[in-house]
């Protein structure tokens, strides 16, 4: 059977585990895909736990294992989150199935992931740095794709395997708010792609020092 709607095989996931192995017919028994994108779905709702309102967010999500938030609150107070997964979120999610404790909606099920939270205030000059490299990748990624559009048409994409991958999600109070995929590996010329390189500074950053080294 096909997939039919990610939304619908996403939510089907949880009644499909909680008939129990004994029970459940074989063909019920929830894909690895279909698993994996409940997983997913139920990483992308985490957030730190006291998430008050920010004029503006960005979000490193790092393989599914780490996630960075860099926010402002107001036009004084800035920080970073870093949030670190404490087992594989498969495996909490399947323990959580066998519990029947695993909720429908997987957006809820973040909240049930084991994560340890640490935060650190940066000042508005740091803020405003990641947040000026943060837009110049950005900016040289859009003009990347256009340059290489022609090279793409000519002789194909690029295939990767086993990567660390990065979701990069942005907003600013309702201007402009946006999600970008990018993937670990250099580019034709060696080196990282635009956002990759900004993603390596930023987990290089030590606010009692510099903004990025």
């Amino acid at each position: 059977m096909r997939i039919m709607s990610c939304a619908l095989m996403v939510t089907m996931v949880p009644a499909l585990w909680s008939q129990g192995a004994n029970s459940r017919p074989q063909s019920c028994t929830p894909s690895p895909q279909v698993e994996g994108l409940y997983a997913t779905e139920a990483w992308k709702s985490v957030s730190p736990p006291e998430l008050s309102p920010s004029v503006i967010v960005i979000s490193v999500s790092i393989n599914s294992a780490m996630k960075l938030f860099i926010r402002a609150r107001d036009n004084r107070n800035f920080e970073i989150v870093r949030g670190s997964l404490k087992r594989p979120r498969g495996e909490v999610i399947k323990q959580l199935a066998a519990s029947h404790q695993l909720p429908e909606n997987p957006y809820d099920a973040g909240k049930l992931l084991p994560i340890e939270w640490e935060t650190t205030s940066i000042s508005p000059e740091q803020f405003n740095e990641l947040h000026s490299s943060f837009t110049s990748a950005l900016a040289k990624l859009v003009e990347d794709a256009q340059s290489r559009s022609r090279d793409v048409l000519m002789t194909g994409g690029r295939i990767s395997f086993h990567n660390t991958q990065y979701q990069i999600d942005y907003s600013n109070d309702g201007y402009e708010s946006f999600e970008a995929i990018v993937d670990d590996v250099p580019t034709n010329n060696g080196h990282s792609d635009p956002l990759v390189a900004w993603v390596h500074q930023l987990l290089t950053f030590n606010p009692k020092t510099s903004v990025i080294r």
